[in-house]
Parts: C-alpha cells; sequence; structure tokens
C-alpha cells in the first residue's frame, strides 16, 4: 500500500492518466522516501512527514510524466501554461529530501538531548 492513496493523489492533482500509471508513480515515490530515509541511516520519520514526502516526489514524478509524453507544456483557447519543468521536478523533489531531512534532524537532536 502506498503512503498517498491514489483517489487522494488523483483528485489533488488532477491527473487522468490510468489507475496503473498512477500506482506506478505512487510506489516510485515511495521508493525515493525511503531511499531518502535511508542515505541518512534510516531515521525514525513520522508518518506524516513520510506522507508529505511522498506526495512530493509524486508530483515531481507526474509532472516529470507529463514532460515525457508532451501533455505538461499545453495550451487551449483560454488557457496557456509553457512551465519550466525542469525548476518544478527539482523543486518537489528539494521539497521532499528537505521535509525528511529535517525531521531526521529534529529525531537525532531529540535522541541526543534524551541521553544526556
Amino acid at each position: 500500500m502506498s503512503l498517498v492513496d491514489r483517489t487522494e493523489f488523483i483528485a489533488l492533482t488532477g491527473t487522468l492518466l490510468s489507475s496503473t500509471i498512477v500506482d506506478a508513480i505512487l510506489d516510485a515515490a515511495d521508493s525515493q522516501v525511503e531511499v531518502e530515509i535511508q542515505k541518512l541511516g534510516s531515521p525514525s520519520i513520522p508518518d506524516s512527514t513520510q506522507y508529505q514526502a511522498a506526495l512530493l516526489f509524486s508530483k515531481a514524478l507526474l509532472v516529470d510524466r507529463y514532460r515525457f509524453d508532451g501533455t505538461f507544456d499545453s495550451s487551449t483557447l483560454d488557457y496557456s501554461h509553457k512551465g519550466n519543468t525542469e525548476g518544478m521536478i527539482s523543486a518537489y523533489r528539494e521539497q521532499a529530501k528537505a521535509l525528511i531531512q529535517a525531521e531526521a534532524r529534529n529525531n537525532i537532536t531529540w535522541i541526543q538531548k534524551a541521553n544526556r
């Protein structure tokens, strides 16, 4: 089971991708959260922080997916969007990593204070 619920992700992003693709994105985001936690020595990270990080990683993966199929940069009669996809992807990933790192620092600081 993914950290972020498929139905919630679809509602938050408005994506029309298939359930199979959305599930793959959510699973990949969970893996990225796990990798970041492992890089820090596997500290205890609250579920809420993991959820927020997974949501950010999922958004980065969604933008990346749309970039690859050419649907991200779109325009209609009333709307035009030519976004900085690389910037968005990087920003989402960096925000996710920063959340995990901040929580890990808080965890380490708490342990150090408790062991005094």
